[in-house]
């Protein structure tokens, strides 16, 4: 079960380490996030033991 977000938070992290957040999704393991957002972008996401959350990829799709 992927964890739970509980407050804005973590949607006010990430849009600002990026851009303006559309779309959060967990993978099936609940350890790494998927963001897309304003710019177009899908970025990876997996937290350390601190809790604190880094980027791990991003990428633009092709239609």
């Amino acid at each position: 079960m992927a964890p739970r977000i509980e407050s804005r938070s973590y949607w006010e992290t990430f849009s600002r380490k990026s851009c303006t957040v559309w779309q959060m999704e967990w993978d099936m393991s609940g350890m790494t996030l998927a963001t897309t957002g304003d710019d177009g972008m899908v970025r990876l996401w997996q937290s350390n033991l601190n809790g604190v959350w880094h980027q791990q990829a991003a990428f633009e799709p092709t239609s």
